[in-house]
C-alpha cells in the first residue's frame, strides 16, 4: 500500500514536471516564432530615445512604455492580462501621437510623409490582422511593418513637436 502511494505521486510528480517542460517548451517556441515582433517592439525606443534627448518627456516616456508592454506580450503571446495591457497601450499611444502631431507637425514636407504614413500604419495593422484571422504566415511580416510605419510616425511627430518649441 505504501508503494502504491510512492508511485501514484511519482507519477504525479512527473505529469506535472511534464506539463512544466511542455510551458517551458512552449514559451521557447514563442519567443522564437515571435522574435521579429519583439525586435520589432523595439524600433518605438529609436522616437523615444529622440524624444528624451530633446527634452519632450511625454513622448518619450510614452514609447519607452509600448516598447516595454509589447515586448513583454510578443515574449509570450497568448490571450489575457499582457494581451489587453498591449492593445490598450498601443491604441492609447497611437491616439496620443496623433493628437499631438495634428497639433504640432506644421512643416508641409512632413505633412507630406507624415499623412501618407499614417495610412501605412493603419493598412499594416489591419492586413496583418486579416492575414491571422486566415492562418496566414504572413502576418508576421504586415505587423512587423505596422511597428515599423509606427516609429516613423512617433519620430515625425517629436521632429514636429521639437521644431514647434525652438
Amino acid at each position: 500500500s505504501t508503494h502504491c502511494i510512492s508511485s501514484a505521486a511519482s507519477d504525479v510528480y512527473k505529469r506535472q514536471l511534464q506539463i512544466k517542460q511542455t510551458e517551458q517548451e512552449k514559451i521557447n517556441e514563442d519567443v522564437t516564432l515571435h522574435i521579429q515582433l519583439i525586435i520589432s517592439s523595439c524600433f518605438f525606443m529609436i522616437p523615444g530615445i529622440y524624444a528624451f534627448t530633446h527634452d519632450i518627456l511625454l513622448l518619450g516616456v510614452l514609447s519607452s512604455i509600448t516598447t516595454l508592454v509589447s515586448i513583454n506580450y510578443w515574449r509570450h503571446a497568448v490571450e489575457g492580462w499582457r494581451r489587453n495591457a498591449d492593445l490598450f497601450v498601443a491604441k492609447l499611444s497611437f491616439c496620443i501621437y496623433f493628437i499631438i502631431g495634428v497639433i504640432h507637425v506644421r512643416d508641409f514636407h512632413i505633412l507630406l510623409v507624415g499623412w501618407p504614413n499614417t495610412f501605412l500604419i493603419l493598412g499594416s495593422y489591419y492586413l496583418s490582422n486579416v492575414l491571422w484571422e486566415q492562418n496566414s504566415p504572413y502576418w508576421i511580416y504586415f505587423h512587423m511593418a505596422f511597428h515599423f510605419f509606427v516609429s516613423i510616425g512617433q519620430l515625425i511627430v517629436v521632429h514636429g513637436s521639437y521644431v514647434v518649441y525652438l
